[in-house]
This record gives structure tokens, sequence and C-alpha cells, in this order.
């Protein structure tokens, strides 16, 4: 699907047809918001009217501070997550290496009883056979 877009408000501005797909990159975007906030200094500054396009160009500048305000908080995010996941990364690391050294001393318990044989274990001193 394709759409124009220009900057509302704005005679001198041409369409021009953009995929909806496409990401623009901040840079673009932000020039493309800097060349709407122009034309519409230059307009008011042709009709003599101070108020003319300013809900438009409010929006313009607060959807930009949003993004900013958003883009931090996907760092701080993630900054987070790479935190947790080195953190749950060790941890799990460290249960690895105990798991490993239980196992490698039960096996040299088994490995000690085995040496005194199964007459060891199944002889009991404690009872009396009578």
């Amino acid at each position: 699907m394709k759409f124009s877009t220009e900057c509302k408000n704005d005679p001198k501005a041409e369409a021009r047809e953009t995929q909806v797909a496409t990401p623009v990159s901040l840079p673009e975007r932000l020039a493309e918001a800097a060349k709407c906030l122009e034309s519409l200094d230059q307009e008011r500054a042709y009709r003599g009217d101070p108020t003319f396009g300013q809900s438009v160009e409010e929006r313009i500048v607060w959807r930009e501070l949003l993004d900013l305000e958003l883009q931090d908080f996907d760092e701080e995010v993630e900054r987070r997550s790479d935190i947790a996941r080195d953190s749950l990364t060790r941890e799990m690391t460290a249960a690895v290496s105990m798991r490993s050294n239980r196992s490698k001393d039960r096996g040299g318990l088994s490995q000690g009883l085995s040496l005194f044989g199964s007459e060891a274990c199944s002889s009991q001193p404690w009872r009396s056979t009578s």
C-alpha cells in the first residue's frame, strides 16, 4: 500500500510516494520535521498570523520528544535485560558447575564403597543373628 506524505498546511510541499513498510531513519524524519517547521514559519510570516499551524507545530515537536523518551526507555530496558541475562548466565554456569562437582563426589563415594565389596555392605554387625 502506498500513501502520499506532505507537510500539512504547506502549500509548497510536493507529495511523495512512500512505502508504508519502509522505515524512515531518525535523521531523515528529523530533517523532514525541520522542513515542515520552517515552512510553517514562512507561512506565518506571509499571512501575518502568528497562530497559523501552531497545533501542527506542537504535534511535530511533541512527537519527536516522545520518540526520544521512548528511545531512552528502550535503551534502558535493553541495558537491564543485558544485565539480567548476564546474571542469569553466571547463575546457570555456577549451578551446572555445582551439579557437576556433586556428581563427581557421588561417583567417588560409590567407588569407595565398591572397594569394600558387597559383603561389607551386607554384613550388619550391630544385628545379632540369634
